[in-house]
């Protein structure tokens, strides 16, 4: 996991932060950031409601493990692959995160 300082949050704060893939069915967890050089794929999944300050929750692996279905917000359900899911990083620190 990744620690970091400041950056969205307070610039008291500290937070972990790791990829969407670690994450198991029924945690939930913030979106921080998508990591991608390639702006187009970057906006791509903006676009599907991969947004930074949404809640985010894995609800479904397929019978193989890859994709998985996750809920964005309340109503956003989409599958992912792993590979996408890395690039996506997350925080389960729920309080912190409210509270910018």
């Amino acid at each position: 996991m990744i620690v970091e300082k400041g950056d969205n949050m307070s610039e008291n704060s500290e937070y972990q932060i790791f990829p969407l893939n670690k994450l198991v069915p029924g945690e939930t967890a913030i979106i921080v950031k998508i990591d991608s050089e390639i702006k187009e794929h970057k906006n791509h999944l903006i676009n599907l409601g991969f947004m930074p300050g949404e809640k985010i929750t894995p609800v479904f692996k397929s019978p193989l493990g890859d994709p998985i279905a996750y809920i964005i917000g309340r109503s956003i359900r989409i599958a992912l692959r792993e590979r996408e899911a890395k690039k996506i990083f997350v925080t389960g620190d729920l309080y912190e995160t409210e509270m910018v």
